[in-house]
């Protein structure tokens, strides 16, 4: 007998289930990681954007909360102007409840929230690998929208005791962000991001914001200037106060080898493989935007971060870009890594008209890694 499922918006209420579910239900692969926001899920709902929802599945009979799914919308440049846009996450159900039924449910439900009118359509992010998520969503199965995919997205992780030389004779001067350089890194930050698809807009009341970017101070904001003006800019933001990411399970032969793995890692400089069931001492390079995405700007910004997050004691550095950004081919020769690629999707429904034009061709992807 099929168990049935009432969806509906979650309340403050379902705060210690919907935390319990993120903990429990982590996402599959060789390495199988949870993405948690402990301690409070709805204190810190405003980095999902201006707007946000988030829906949760219940089994009715007994009640208990068995599926979730997050609705954010924030503004990104599309095709060179701002654009309201959503994003799609955290879809996640118990494993009684991951078949085909309970998915074609929540996206009814999700289609009467879209019915608002707020969006044209959604980003979302699925891992490589993950092919039976790929099969039913890309399979124009009727009650479900259609998943276009746009790009290829490559997650670096770094070890912070990592350290590299400049060029001696550099032009790039290397300081943190002062509050009166606001109104300039704004400047910089919007004519820079405008030339590329889906970068976030930052303007001067979200930037450095305790809603929408908790945990980003001016002070963890690094500049990079030439000739007086900026031509560089990147964040050490660590969410570990919000939002959590923790190992719960290696496949059997990465278990076995992982202490030999990990001496070869220190002897190399390479990430090390973290401790199972704590917390990874990591934090995002943000707001990664440079002009004419200079390498030797790039490399002068990370070289300072490191330092900041070697003295936070952090011990590993996410950054990531599309497979496209000129910035993806030079970390990926020139700097160790431990790397993931997901798959971008635009997720919109089809019988309301065709998807707005995407100039995809002439923009490179401005998808910025510690939002998705």
């Amino acid at each position: 007998m099929t168990r049935r499922l009432s969806y509906q918006l979650a309340s403050q209420r379902d705060d210690a289930e919907i935390r319990r579910l993120l903990r429990e239900n982590p996402m599959g692969g060789k390495v199988s990681f949870s993405f948690e926001r402990e301690p409070s899920y709805f204190d810190f709902l405003g980095f999902e954007g201006h707007f946000h929802q988030t829906i949760v599945a219940r089994e009715e009979k007994e009640n208990s909360l068995v599926g979730m799914a997050s609705r954010g919308i924030r503004q990104y440049y599309v095709d060179g102007s701002p654009m309201d846009i959503g994003y799609l996450s955290q879809l996640r159900f118990t494993p009684s409840y991951r078949n085909l039924f309970s998915l074609k449910k929540g996206f009814k439900f999700l289609q009467q929230l879209h019915a608002d009118g707020r969006v044209p359509f959604y980003l979302t992010s699925i891992m490589e690998g993950n092919s039976s998520a790929e099969r039913i969503l890309q399979s124009a199965i009727p009650g479900l929208p259609r998943y276009e995919e746009y790009c290829s997205f490559v997650t670096h992780v770094l070890s912070t005791r990592r350290s590299y030389s400049l060029k001696k004779g550099s032009t790039v001067k290397i300081e943190l962000c002062r509050r009166e350089q606001l109104p300039a890194l704004l400047e910089f930050l919007q004519q820079t991001n405008c030339a590329k698809q889906f970068s976030p807009v930052w303007d001067e009341e979200t930037l450095f914001s305790k809603e929408r970017t908790p945990g980003v101070s001016f002070s963890d904001c690094i500049l990079a200037l030439e000739g007086g003006k900026i031509v560089g800019c990147m964040c050490l933001w660590d969410q570990r106060r919000f939002k959590q990411s923790v190992v719960r399970r290696y496949s059997s032969r990465i278990s076995r080898f992982r202490p030999i793995l990990n001496v070869a890692a220190r002897l190399s400089g390479s990430p090390k493989l973290p401790a199972m069931n704590e917390p990874i001492s990591h934090a995002y390079l943000s707001h990664v935007t440079i002009h004419q995405d200079r390498e030797d700007i790039f490399k002068a910004l990370l070289t300072r971060a490191l330092q900041k997050a070697r003295r936070q004691d952090i011990s590993l550095l996410t950054v990531g870009f599309a497979s496209n950004h000129p910035l993806q081919s030079y970390v990926e020769k020139s700097i160790k890594t431990i790397r993931s690629v997901s798959k971008i999707f635009l997720v919109y429904w089809e019988k309301e008209g065709t998807l707005p034009v995407v100039d995809r061709n002439n923009r490179i992807p401005g998808l910025e890694i510690a939002l998705l």
